[in-house]
């Protein structure tokens, strides 16, 4: 009984006033709006700057009186109805036409993240029984250029005996206003050759959209910590014509779009385990839809200024070793190195003059006799933060004083840090 009150007290206390507390949230960009507006009487209309598009941190409803909402005239205005005992069921809030959650961030983030400006139009109030009367939002501006990493296709050729099935579009020519355009391209169909298509969409309930939410975070005791859980939106087109999946992660303040194509293949696979590369940044080549080594200088050749590397690589794992019950994982392994500019102490003059840097020794991380000094190690897997301490030693022809001996010592330090993990499910738990 007693439980059963304070759940209800609990349900009435976060539904009313959970708006208020969204109002201390801060993002890395600094420029939080917080605005409310009675949405009974009046459409309220969210705008961000120019290049700039709009990401929602939290919306709620609530059913404050004041005279803004009742001064409208020929407005009728419901005596708000309080929650009963009724919509707890063993400590969990239940819905009813009476007893709605005040939460509407999820609707108001599909209607309006991503895009420059958004109105959220009058009457809607989010209880058809029991209406709302305002609606308090907190929303950002994201730079539209910072919203999405976008992953291209496998490098190789696809077979369409193998790894593919390759189709005529429908029909040699599309006629649209009258006009004839030109053929339509042809398309790659994945077939079921443990494909991405294969293992994020046709695994499992089939529908054109899934919906993950993080394990272990509920998003009303997030709102109460001043964070938003994750979630990942993923979006199966069965239209043979697209060729990528899109995947939505929604983090505090922000959206990161990403795509992987259909036919891509797993990295690494093991019993209903799989790893997918999404995205890189950082790697020396320069192309963001590639992995890449973790870079570490050479240690015989000079160094004439120092210089850094600082990369970071997403993988995307699907997880479904227990049957039913199917889990999501983004992993973010982040790295910086710092490569120092060259020492060299003179060793005087001599002959004969080495044709190329002799190795004269080395220190730090993991050295030792008859061994090579440790190296940052290229894994796919989630790591631990580690730290590398490495310094080399040459003997070489002065590169700036010709005729000269000089004992040239590079250093290298480097830290691969911990794997950053979000898990989530289909259900939110």
């Amino acid at each position: 009984m007693w439980r059963d009150m304070l759940a209800s007290l609990m349900c009435a206390a976060l539904l009313e006033s959970a708006g208020a507390v969204r109002g201390r949230l801060r993002s890395a960009s600094g420029g939080l709006v917080d605005i409310q507006e009675c949405i009974s009487v009046r459409e309220l209309k969210l705008v961000c700057p120019a290049k700039k598009n709009l990401q929602i941190v939290s919306a709620f409803w609530n059913r404050q009186n004041d005279k803004d909402c009742a001064s409208q005239k020929g407005q009728r205005i419901l005596k708000p109805q309080r929650v009963a005992s009724y919509c707890v069921v063993d400590g969990i809030p239940k819905e009813n036409e009476m007893c709605c959650k005040a939460d509407a961030t999820p609707n108001v983030d599909d209607m309006c993240s991503g895009r420059e400006s958004c109105i959220i139009p009058v009457g809607f109030t989010g209880c058809p029984k029991n209406p709302f009367r305002q609606i308090r939002v907190v929303y950002d501006c994201w730079d539209s250029s910072d919203d999405e990493d976008l992953v291209s296709g496998p490098s190789e050729d696809i077979n369409s005996a193998s790894d593919g099935l390759t189709t005529e579009a429908p029909g040699e020519t599309t006629i649209f206003n009258g006009e004839v355009s030109k053929p339509l391209p042809k398309v790659l169909l994945p077939t079921l050759q443990n494909t991405a298509w294969d293992i994020l969409c046709l695994s499992g309930t089939v529908g054109e959209f899934r919906h993950w939410g993080q394990v272990s975070c509920n998003s009303l005791a997030a709102v109460f910590g001043l964070k938003l859980c994750h979630r990942l939106d993923v979006k199966c087109d069965f239209d043979e014509r697209v060729q990528d999946i899109t995947l939505w992660w929604r983090v505090t303040g922000a959206v990161k779009v990403m795509r992987i194509p259909k036919t891509a293949k797993p990295i690494s696979t093991e019993d209903h385990y799989h790893r997918f590369f999404l995205a890189s940044e950082g790697c020396p080549h320069g192309n963001n839809n590639e992995d890449c080594d973790l870079p570490w200088a050479a240690f015989n050749e000079p160094r004439e200024v120092s210089s850094l590397a600082d990369v970071t690589r997403r993988f995307l794992v699907y997880d479904s070793r227990i049957p039913g019950e199917p889990l999501m994982q983004m992993e973010t392994n982040k790295y910086h190195a710092d490569f120092w500019v060259s020492d060299f102490t003179p060793l005087g003059t001599g002959l004969p003059l080495p044709e190329a840097a002799i190795f004269a020794g080395s220190s730090g991380t993991d050295c030792g006799i008859s061994r090579q000094c440790a190296e940052p190690p290229h894994s796919e897997a989630p790591v631990l933060s580690t730290e590398f301490k490495v310094t080399s030693k040459y003997i070489m022809e002065s590169p700036t004083d010709p005729g000269h001996f000089v004992l040239m010592s590079n250093h290298n330090e480097a830290n691969p840090m911990k794997t950053y993990v979000v898990e989530f499910s289909a259900k939110c738990r």
